[in-house]
């Protein structure tokens, strides 16, 4: 691992050390999810198991993670912590969105009397722990770019964010169909496509990409799409949570000039920074049923493999290249 530079006038001029290697262990973790997660190689171990080892890793690495590394909410977090969160939620996404995808393909199926789960109270509780905890990790990493971005400090030409945004915004779009989901989250949905819209015309040549590819997912929802957003707007019951933004419905975005964003809000501003904060992914590590799941023994693991999802036709090996973003 890095070392600490002599003490000094020079050590100034080096980064923080723990920051570094908290990213190198991240990275390291991230690696590990590729090979048991999304390799076609043999495992000894059944898909929950390596979940959950998994998740225990990226539990350990938040727990051991510096105090001056956490958000903070009572004040402007540095940039290069955000990052780390960032990552940190890309990796717990990474992990479990399989599951979330599985989930989505089989109650997409209710319809059919002959296929998927009847209901949710049929839905195997490991599928609705972990797919809770991706939608976690996406609206957090959505809350916090759009803090970025309402700050005027997200770096526009980044990449990393506007990957950050496009895979948050690929969960939070399956989480407004889901019955554990939020449909509020398709608000969300909404706010990250006009933000990467906006990285786009800056000159962001991935964001254009991650761009044409949300507003073709948009396209093929359609109906549904469009049905949700007016059930979003007119429901009185529906409530959108906390902590995350307002609905996309009450803000309007202009034409970006130079020194600003050109963003206004009406009756739903965005939440501030502190408040954003204020909500972690850890939180999804401290639900009693992720507790449940991160204490199971292997016996008690079944058997679910979501990566088993067959990929034959060509809009099936399209979709399936976006989900690996």
């Amino acid at each position: 691992m890095p070392s600490d530079a002599a003490a000094g006038v020079e050590s100034g001029q080096f980064s923080d050390i723990e920051d570094l290697t908290a990213s190198i262990h991240l990275a390291r973790v991230t690696g590990q999810i590729i090979e048991k997660v999304y390799t076609r190689k043999k495992h000894v171990e059944t898909f929950l198991q390596r979940e959950q080892r998994l998740l225990l890793s990226l539990k350990q690495w938040m727990q051991a993670l510096p105090k001056h590394l956490r958000l903070r909410p009572d004040g402007i977090t540095p940039k290069h912590i955000i990052s780390l969160h960032l990552q940190f939620n890309q990796c717990v996404m990474l992990a479990t969105r399989p599951v979330l995808l599985h989930a989505l393909i089989e109650l997409q199926d209710i319809r059919d009397p002959a296929a998927g789960w009847k209901n949710r109270d049929n839905v195997p509780q490991a599928v609705v722990t972990l797919s809770e905890a991706c939608i976690q990790a996406g609206r957090h990493s959505h809350s916090l770019i759009v803090n970025e971005w309402i700050n005027g400090s997200l770096p526009m030409f980044g990449y990393f964010y506007s990957q950050y945004l496009f895979s948050s915004a690929l969960v939070l779009i399956i989480s407004s169909l889901l019955p554990f989901g939020n449909l509020s989250d398709l608000g969300l949905f909404e706010t990250a496509i006009e933000i990467l819209r906006s990285m786009s015309t800056h000159g962001n040549l991935a964001a254009a990409e991650f761009y044409a590819n949300l507003d073709r997912i948009k396209q093929c929802l359609g109906e549904k799409c469009t049905r949700s957003t007016s059930d979003v707007h007119s429901s009185t019951e529906q409530q959108i949570p906390r902590h995350t933004i307002s609905d996309v419905g009450a803000i309007q975005f202009g034409p970006d000039i130079a020194g600003g964003n050109a963003l206004s809000t009406t009756d739903h501003p965005f939440p501030s920074t502190a408040m954003a904060s204020g909500f972690t992914t850890e939180m999804a590590f401290q639900e009693p049923t992720m507790q449940e799941f991160l204490a199971l023994s292997d016996i008690d693991l079944g058997p679910l493999d979501p990566t088993g999802i067959p990929v034959g036709d060509a809009d099936a090996t399209n979709a399936y290249s976006l989900w690996t973003e």
